[in-house]
């Protein structure tokens, strides 16, 4: 079988290449036109995973997702225009979804199964799900989670993500920015900018294992009191954590130490502040490496409006 790279392309580029799509060397090193750009725009941490003979799915506005064979690669295309229903992605072994628009319709006093209210959800896949460059909008008013994950199984990477304005309570629907509540064996995130009037990072072990977690710049804000969740048992919790380049921006009367869990009132496992208060580390909790900063990022939020979406250029990758 041949084994293709979808390193630094559009997802129009890879489904005009179709099955087809370049084949590449993974130890190439990147060309001089790369090397240039990489000057210019900040390159993401992880490549797509190879694919091996990719099934390309083409989705609709409303239309719903197929299932997936685990033993079989994939490229997802979101349609050009806002998707209004969930887009689950079950089963499958490696698969890759770059660009596009998400805005679930508003289900909130009706009948619907929670896996109807998360813009993407991944269950039961067997390899890397790479997805990239995709604007998740609360614009329609719903209670949603923008990602959820059951995927123990699965390496989960989410790059160049833009969430507006999560939504939930605590009686009703629990929104979360990202929640791997049915486990995952690692979760990747690089360059996220993400809302919430609810809950964010909800990254504590719940339902299924949780391995590794690399957190890398990310900016979070909102009115929602708890941006980050990261364990409910200091004895029950994920293998890794790793903050760099995180900042969060509290509910208006919430401090930084007050807007994550464990919160400073936990005297055992609670988040501490630094002592000229700009950010928050977890010294107790083995498990956590690295802080998490006051504000937002100096430089603007890590996904601009306007970067995520319909026509999304990828910048690149520093590994490959």
């Amino acid at each position: 079988m041949r084994r293709y790279i979808l390193a630094g392309l559009t997802m129009a580029g890879v489904l005009a290449l179709g099955s087809a799509v370049m084949a590449a060397d993974e130890n190439e090193p990147a060309s001089t036109t790369q090397q240039a750009e990489s000057r210019e725009v900040a390159r993401l941490r992880w490549a797509p995973p190879a694919l091996e003979n990719p099934i390309t799915i083409e989705l609709t506005v409303d239309g719903p997702v197929p299932r997936l064979k685990t033993d079989r690669d994939y490229i997802i295309k979101l349609p050009d225009q806002p998707r209004t229903k969930a887009t689950s992605i079950v089963g499958g072994r490696n698969v890759v979804m770059i660009g596009g628009h998400i805005a679930l319709e508003n289900l909130d006093g009706q009948q619907a199964w929670d896996s109807a209210k998360r813009a993407i959800y991944i269950k039961d896949n067997q390899g890397i799900v790479h997805i990239e460059g995709v604007f998740i909008d609360g614009i329609n008013g719903g209670e949603f989670d923008a990602v959820a994950i059951a995927a123990p199984d699965s390496i989960v990477q989410l790059q160049n993500i833009r969430v507006n304005d999560v939504r939930g309570t605590v009686k009703t629907f629990h929104g979360d920015v990202v929640q791997p509540w049915g486990g995952v064996k690692e979760l990747r995130i690089d360059r996220m900018t993400a809302s919430t009037h609810y809950q964010g990072l909800q990254i504590d072990k719940d339902l299924g294992p949780i391995g590794e977690q690399y957190i890398y710049n990310v900016n979070l804000t909102g009115p929602g009191n708890y941006k980050i969740w990261l364990t409910k048992y200091p004895n029950d919790n994920p293998k890794r954590v790793v903050f760099e380049n995180v900042y969060l921006l509290p509910a208006e009367g919430r401090s930084l130490d007050r807007s994550v869990w464990p919160e400073r009132r936990d005297q055992e496992f609670g988040a501490k502040l630094s002592e000229d208060g700009t950010y928050i580390t977890w010294p107790n909790l083995d498990f956590v490496e690295g802080k998490v900063l006051l504000g937002n990022p100096p430089d603007g939020d890590f996904v601009p409006e306007g970067v995520a979406g319909v026509g999304y250029q990828s910048p690149g990758y520093q590994q490959r």
